[in-house]
C-alpha cells in the first residue's frame, strides 16, 4: 500500500509545474531540528532482532480484521520514533526515511529515493528538494492560501496519519499464518476498490497525462482483491509488510498501471533510536507560493 513516504515521489508532478516558472528564495525558514533521544545499543539491538515471536492464533485461523489493523495501528504510533525502507515495482529505486512524533499530535519525517528527490515534514510544512531545482527545496507553508499548496499538504498529512492504509486492512479477509522468523505472519485480502481509493488521489493521472475515471476505474475492481502480507513482532509492531497487487493488470484501468498494479515490500526498523530532521537553510528554499504566483501571472 502507499505509504507516508508516498508523497516525496507524488509532488513530482507538481513540482515540476511549479518549477516550470523558475523562483525566488523565500527567506523566511530557520534551521530547527527535532531529535529523540537514542536508547542504549543493546536495547535497540533487541528490538529490531529478527526472532521468533509468541504464537498467536492457529494457523489458517481468521481473525477479527478491523481489531487486528487498530491493534497494529495503535503499537505503531506508540513509537517515539523509527525508520522505514520500501522497495517497489513501481519506483526505480530504494525509498527511505524515518518518522518522529513529538508534543501533541505533531508528527515530523523524511524520505529519500535516490535520483528522485526528498521530502520533508515538519511541523505541518513540508520542503521537496526534486531534480527539476537542483540545490533547491521547495517549501510548503502551512499558512498557505494556495490551492495546489494546501491540497498538497493535506495529501501528505493523510500519509502521515495512516489512516486509510489501516481502513483497507480492516475491511478485509484477514488470516493468520503462522511464526516465523521475521514474526507473526499474517495475510490480508483486501478490497480491491478501496485499495484504489487509497492509492488513486486527485492528482493521479493516466499514462497520457489525462484525468483519471475513478468511478469507472472502481466498477471494475468489485469484488476482487488485493494481497497483503503483514509480519508483526511481539509487540504488535509492523516488521514488513508486502504488497501485491499484480492480480489487477489487464482490466483496463485509466489510472496508470504503477500507480495501481505494483509488488512492493516495506520494512521498519530503529525503533526508538536518535532520529535528526532538519528544516532546509533559508539560503536553499523557494516558496511554492512565490513559484505558483509566477505561473499565475
Amino acid at each position: 500500500m502507499r505509504n507516508i513516504f508516498g508523497s516525496a515521489l507524488l509532488a513530482a508532478g507538481l513540482t515540476a509545474t511549479l518549477t516550470a516558472c523558475g523562483g525566488s528564495d523565500d527567506g523566511a525558514s530557520s534551521t530547527t531540528s527535532s531529535t529523540m533521544s537514542s536508547k542504549t545499543a543493546s536495547a535497540s539491538s533487541s528490538s529490531t532482532s529478527s526472532k521468533p515471536t509468541p504464537t498467536g492464533p492457529t494457523p489458517g485461523a481468521t481473525v477479527d480484521a478491523k481489531a487486528w489493523a487498530d491493534t497494529s495501528d495503535k503499537a505503531l504510533k506508540a513509537e517515539k520514533s523509527y525508520r522505514i525502507s520500501e522497495v517497489s515495482t513501481a519506483d526505480s529505486g530504494t525509498t527511505t526515511g524515518a518518522m518522529v512524533r513529538g508534543a501533541g499530535d505533531r508528527v515530523d519525517l523524511m524520505a529519500e529515493m535516490p535520483g528522485e528527490g526528498g521530502l520533508r515534514y515538519i511541523d505541518g510544512n513540508a520542503y521537496i528538494q526534486s531534480p527539476e531545482l537542483p540545490g533547491k527545496w521547495i517549501k510548503f507553508d502551512k499558512t498557505s492560501t494556495n490551492p495546489e499548496v494546501k491540497n498538497f499538504l493535506e495529501g501528505v498529512r493523510r500519509d502521515v496519519d495512516g489512516d486509510e492504509d489501516i481502513n483497507v486492512l480492516a475491511a478485509g479477509k484477514v488470516t493468520f499464518v503462522g511464526d516465523e522468523a521475521e514474526g507473526k505472519h499474517y495475510k490480508a485480502q483486501a478490497p480491491a476498490d478501496q485499495f484504489y481509493e487509497d492509492e488513486v488521489d486527485e492528482d493521479s493521472e493516466t499514462e497520457q497525462g489525462g484525468p483519471v475515471d475513478r468511478k469507472a476505474d472502481k466498477a471494475k475492481l468489485k469484488d476482487r482483491t488485493v494481497d497483503i502480507d503483514v509480519w508483526l513482532d511481539a509487540k504488535n509492531r509492523p516488521v514488513k509488510v508486502k504488497t501485491d497487487s499484480t492480480g489487477l493488470s489487464g482490466l483496463g484501468l485509466s489510472a496508470k498501471t504503477s500507480d495501481v498494479v505494483f509488488v512492493s515490500t516495506t520494512t521498519y526498523s530503529g525503533w526508538g533510536e536518535s532520529v535528526k530532521i532538519e528544516v532546509p537553510p533559508a539560503a536553499a528554499t523557494v516558496s511554492a507560493d512565490a513559484l505558483s504566483g509566477q505561473g499565475q501571472a
